[in-house]
């Protein structure tokens, strides 16, 4: 028997491309996601104190080279140390119907002015320093007197001025404007 081989010919040509086929069903949709849990709330802050506008306080202080010697001739009642401090919260309005307190910082408390301070040198002699102030739009003077008409010396201190509109100075008829502390609970002021 004898078998027969043929030779394979050549490729042929590409044929055309087919059409598109239909496109598919769409898959059903997943389940949807959980809810995650809400966050707790914030807690309430604390009210503030209630201030009042128709009172302020300045806080002032002065150092020893801040004293002027007030005109006056030594051994005159009218000789001693003058200070001006500059108050912006003392309006013509508070000049004419307010009222206007100045204290000195003693220690750790203030003390109202005016007042006078008494000592005693070596041996019996005693002596005291009157402190006064006095207002003007805008400033109050503080003078320094000594007892024997002598010029002392010059303190660094640290004074208070609180101005009260005619308002709250009415407001507050049995209040005793001496004590400092009196007045900053009334007032709900702020060291």
């Amino acid at each position: 028997m004898f078998a027969s081989c043929a030779k394979e010919g050549p490729v042929g040509p590409k044929g055309d491309t087919g059409a598109q086929g239909p496109q598919g069903a769409t898959g059903p949709q997943g389940p949807a996601g959980q809810n995650g849990t809400n966050g707790t709330n914030g807690t309430n802050g604390t009210n503030g104190t209630n201030g009042n506008a128709n009172v302020k306080s300045t806080v002032i202080t002065i150092s020893a080279n801040d004293w002027a010697t007030n005109s006056g001739t030594a051994g005159s009642p009218g000789y001693g140390r003058v200070v001006f401090l500059n108050v912006p919260s003392l309006t013509q309005a508070i000049v004419d119907n307010g009222a206007v307190l100045v204290y000195r910082k003693t220690g750790g408390d203030y003390r109202a002015l005016p007042f006078t301070d008494y000592g005693s040198t070596a041996g019996s002699n005693t002596w005291s320093v009157s402190w006064d102030y006095w207002t003007k739009l805008g400033q109050v003077e503080i003078q320094m007197r000594w007892s024997d008409f002598t010029l002392g010396a010059s303190p660094a201190c640290t004074f208070k001025v609180i101005t009260i509109a005619a308002s709250a100075r009415v407001a507050h008829p049995n209040l005793d404007y001496n004590n400092y502390e009196a007045v900053k609970q009334a007032f709900n002021l702020v060291d």
